[in-house]
């Protein structure tokens, strides 16, 4: 049985070896459709706001999404679970 941290290189490894032409589609595929259903969902319920804010919105979205996207497939270890370290005043027995 494969150990968490052994899992976690090969799935790092995975990411990385993926060619970067696949992750702009990638990039490109998840900000489209956040975007997209950003845009439609402020469309769709006209809440009295311009088209302009409702792009600028649907833009920053995307963006968002392609960001955690990315973090989360190519820069793993930016979202590594760290051991908590006991504070400094704590008093072990020995």
């Amino acid at each position: 049985m494969t150990s968490r941290i052994q899992t976690r290189r090969h799935w790092g490894q995975y990411w990385k070896s993926v060619p970067l032409s696949f992750m702009v589609v990638l990039g490109l595929a998840v900000f489209l459709t956040f975007s997209s259903l950003v845009f439609v969902s402020g469309t769709l319920l006209n809440r009295g706001c311009h088209l302009l804010v409702v792009l600028v919105y649907a833009a920053d979205m995307g963006i968002v999404a392609t960001g955690y996207a990315l973090a989360f497939t190519r820069f793993i270890r930016l979202f590594a679970a760290r051991r908590r370290r006991p504070p400094s005043d704590h008093i072990r027995p020995h």
